[in-house]
């Protein structure tokens, strides 16, 4: 099975997930939305290799009332 692009449920921590998704597998970043701050974006479209994923947040920066699952 050759996996071509991937587009997760809506993240709560966008800025954690994006961290690891570039510097652990080392995933390319591709396009994103107008950067909020330092790894701060609503949207991330990334690349490894042939596949692509993109990230979307399910909280406007500030605005999440809930605690993530850990």
């Amino acid at each position: 099975m050759e996996i071509r692009g991937l587009c997760p449920p809506p993240l709560y921590d966008m800025t954690a997930s994006l961290r690891f998704d570039r510097d652990v597998p080392g995933c390319a970043i591709v396009s994103t939305s107008p950067m909020l701050g330092e790894d701060r974006y609503h949207w991330v479209w990334l690349r490894l290799g042939g596949a692509k994923l993109m990230l979307n947040t399910a909280y406007e920066f500030g605005d999440q009332d809930i605690q993530p699952v850990r």
